[in-house]
């Protein structure tokens, strides 16, 4: 999309708003404009020689007592200990991660790569808090601390999508995990308070001129079912201008299917960055990502029982309609690949992402730093299973302007360390989505069976008033597309995910940071946020609907403040307390409008409309830990706990908001003495909860799809049917998806030769698989190992996954499809990777 037709579209559908909306954001850009023009007269008389481009982590000459350490007999980009560089992931300043008061867990790119790990899902290896179970097997967000968290480029929040575009690892170089909810400068988060994931983005390089080649090949796989994947990368680093101007371009390639039948997993993607630095005072990078990718989402198995989780052991069978039991014609042993994905399945979708970071020095002790993103994502889904999804296009703009101020008073003889960060920022979303979930008969459909018989129209029945478009269960077809949306005549099934919607949102901040002395510093933050959003149903643009155009709107101000202690008795050690209230807009959980209902206010009496609160989610974190580096920095140590709370938009036909309550304790043990030996481990502790909520699922027990003569587990079937589309009673109810004990660890030692290998487990408790627990998963392993031969201009890595072939068991969404749907995850699989270095 060009300039010109992102301005026109924009200006045709909210003129008056956009105008408005622009003049705001742009007030702030002007102010840095300003900014920059007088610092650049002021540094005319200095030396005009560019200094080295320096990381967005780079450490400051503020005075602050950074403690950064450099493992000097380990190369950088091997590192995994936290202490090796400072963060600003947290509080947008540069600390060592012994002085930040939160937990953070940081992840190097080396750290990925060493055991082939590039999804979200996966995170959890690295940092306790972390677990994500399989949304639907596209994961587009993490979980931390069993709440939806959120993805952070550079420092600024992108697009909040559960489950659509698959994030890209191309631009990554490392990683930030921060547990609990965001701080003062990059605010209190939207649609996950959990956390978040802030990928910090290769950089160019001014010392010379890297090139890297690298593939990989795969998979060879146990159960019966081999497929063919092939990535590649190409990356490409060096300056333009020695010392002014440099370069980084990134492409990345996947062509090929995945283990699960009647999956692809096609991307294309290019990265680019630039670093210029015309004069000491002031350095700008650019950043700029486009991906394309085609895969599918992937549910498991249909017809899930406790035999099936323990034994692999499947009911055969269909039903003739939805809201009947099946007909069991046998139990037979089935593999994990034979999910319910049909042959004209698929999944699409594009992404653009343009970054700037603009940072003027103008003294030792003040300086000014701009951030701009656009982000734009298309997406389209049909699954037949019964999901329509068609995104012709979300957009996203945020801005943030940065005063960032050091200075010291005397106070009692002694002298005070002080260091602020003002500033102003704005945000601006908005775009138009269909989706269509009114029922998804996942009964109905036997999955031994050829897949390509798979037929919704014949589970679904022959009745065209009932199923057909504007039907009972038959969303409108959205016009010039195969798509539809989840709205018919009678009622509105889908709470979310279909409307035209806008949401911006104005902040200013301040946090102060006080080095009292050098065992004693605390840290203040205050946000205000004023954040409006509108939605309606695009009317106009359905297939025959003549009903009303009906939309929600809501304005709020939201007041967030943050506060954190810490206590060092060492230099190398620190107790620390931390405490935030924030409220953060929480939109439809794919794309993060506001929901649109066919009424105001619904059958509980609940009001959707102006003023309803679905932009002000509350959250409170209390947390107290102990970090400690030891062993000449060459152990790092961190133990943490914590209670948090939360509330989340209404997202059910039950109106209200859920509640979720966290409580736990978290431990991460990093050690690496020397280039040799690196050890990375982790240990969660959880307790998750609904507290009186009335939780809804598609069916509300797994035994409604058999018949009452039919035994099942030892029980027999209720004989009710599927789908039910039940409510359950208020409550507090645990999490389900979410295991109470988790920990990951993982060694690697790597021989003077170039020889290395690499091996580790991750453990999960028992958890539940719906929300009654009538479904468990029982506690579980995985087994993962490397060998890898490493040169100084190439490398060969074999890994090796889940090498003693378990049957380990995910969910994809507990909350709605736990007693339809459950995934057994790969068995024993096999890739190849080769390095070429220039």
């Amino acid at each position: 999309m060009t300039a010109f037709h992102l301005v026109r579209d924009v200006l045709r559908r909210r003129r008056t708003f956009a105008s408005g909306m622009i003049r705001r954001l742009l007030f702030f850009s002007t102010l840095f404009v300003l900014a920059y023009l007088s610092a650049t007269f002021s540094t005319n008389a200095q030396s005009a020689s560019p200094t080295p481009a320096t990381s967005p982590t780079a450490s400051d000459e503020t005075g602050q007592e950074m403690n950064q350490v450099v493992v000097t007999a380990v190369p950088p980009a091997d590192q995994i200990v936290p202490t090796a560089r400072p963060i600003n992931s947290v509080f947008g300043q540069d600390m060592s991660v012994i002085d930040t008061p939160r937990s953070v867990n940081v992840i190097t790119r080396a750290q990925l790569e060493d055991r082939q790990i590039f999804s979200v899902q996966d995170l959890g290896q690295f940092s306790s808090g972390t677990y994500t179970p399989a949304e639907y097997g596209l994961d587009g967000i993490p979980y931390i601390r069993g709440i939806y968290a959120e993805l952070f480029q550079n420092g600024q929040r992108e697009i909040f999508y559960r489950n659509s575009v698959v994030p890209s690892f191309n631009q990554m170089e490392s990683m930030d995990i921060l547990k609990g909810p965001g701080t003062a400068v990059y605010g209190p988060s939207g649609g996950g308070l959990g956390g978040y994931v802030n990928f910090i983005t290769k950089e160019p390089q001014f010392d010379g001129f890297h090139e890297t080649l690298e593939t990989t090949i795969g998979d060879y796989a146990t159960g019966g079912q081999s497929w063919g994947h092939y990535e590649w990368t190409v990356d490409s680093t060096g300056p333009l201008i020695p010392g002014q101007l440099a370069y980084r371009l990134s492409y990345e390639g996947t062509d090929g299917t995945t283990y699960y039948r009647n999956t692809r997993d096609d991307k294309e993607d290019i990265y680019g960055a630039l670093t210029w630095i015309p004069n000491p005072a002031l350095e700008v990078q650019f950043f700029g990502q486009y991906y394309t990718i085609r895969d599918n989402e992937v549910n498991g198995f249909n017809h899930p029982t406790q035999d099936l989780i323990d034994n692999q052991q499947y009911v055969r069978g269909t039903n003739f309609g939805p809201f009947t039991t099946i007909t069991p014609t046998g139990v037979e042993p089935i593999y994990a690949f034979d999910s319910l994905n049909g042959p004209s399945d698929s999944a699409r979708g594009t992404k653009l992402t343009l970054q700037m970071i603009t940072t003027l020095t103008i003294s030792p002790s003040i300086k000014i730093v701009n951030y701009q993103m656009y982000e734009h994502l298309v997406s389209q889904k049909y699954e037949l299973y019964g999901y329509d999804e068609y995104v012709p296009g979300v957009s996203l703009y945020d801005t943030r302007t940065e005063l960032h101020l050091d200075y010291d008073f005397s106070l009692f003889g002694g002298n005070i360390e002080n260091h602020d960060i003002a500033g102003a920022g704005g945000r601006l979303q908005w775009g138009t989505t269909y989706s269509d979930f009114s029922i998804e008969p996942y009964a109905a459909y036997d999955l031994l069976a050829d897949p390509d018989t798979f037929n919704i129209s014949y589970p679904l029945g022959n009745n065209p008033l009932k199923y057909g478009p504007g039907g009972i269960f038959g969303g409108y077809q959205v016009k010039g597309t195969p798509f539809s949306a989840g709205i018919n005549d009678s009622k509105f099934f889908t709470a979310g995910g279909t409307g035209d919607y806008h949401v911006y949102d104005i902040g200013i901040f301040y946090q102060h940071q006080t080095n009292w002395t050098k065992w004693l510093s605390t840290i203040v933050g205050v946000r205000g946020d004023y954040v409006e959003g509108e939605t309606h149903l695009p009317a106009s643009q359905l297939v025959n609907y003549y009903g009303p155009d009906d939309d929600s709107a809501a304005r709020v101000f939201n007041f967030s403040v943050f506060t954190g202690l810490t206590l060092k008795p060492t230099p190398d050690s620190a107790f620390y307390l931390a405490y935030d209230r924030t409220n953060g807009f929480q939109g439809d959980a794919n794309f993060g409008g506001l929901i649109v209902y066919a009424s105001n206010t619904d059958a509980s009496g609940h009001n959707h409309s102006v003023n309803s609160g679905v932009l002000s989610n509350l959250s409170e974190l209390y947390e107290g830990g102990y970090k400690v580096t030891l062993l000449k920095q060459a152990l790092y140590f961190n133990i943490d706990g914590f209670y948090q709370t939360r509330y989340e938009s209404v997202t059910s036909p039950t109106g209200g908001k859920a509640q979720v309550q966290s409580r736990g304790v978290e431990i991460d043990l990093d050690y690496q003495p020397d280039k040799h030996l690196s050890i990375t481990s982790n240990f969660t502790y959880l307790l998750a909860n609904y507290h009186q909520v009335q939780p809804y699922e598609q069916t509300g027990d797994y035994l409604d799809v058999y018949p009452t003569n039919y035994v099942v587990d030892g029980k027999n079937g209720t004989g009710i049917g599927s789908p039910t589309f039940t409510t359950f009673a208020k409550g507090n109810y645990s999490l389900p998806g979410t295991p109470k004990i988790y920990f990951n660890e993982y060694l690697i030692y790597k021989f003077s030769n170039g020889f290395g290998i690499g091996l580790g487990p991750q453990v999960t408790g028992p958890q539940k698989a719906n929300v009654s627990g009538t479904l468990t998963i029982p506690a579980q392993f995985t087994w993962n190992a490397e060998i890898f031969y490493r040169q100084p201009r190439w490398e060969v890595q074999v890994n090796f996954f889940n090498f003693t072939d378990q049957h380990n068991f995910t969910v994809i969404d507990p909350t709605f499809t736990g007693n339809d749907a459950i995934l057994e995850q790969m068995p024993f699989h096999v890739s190849v990777s080769l390095k070429f270095k220039f």
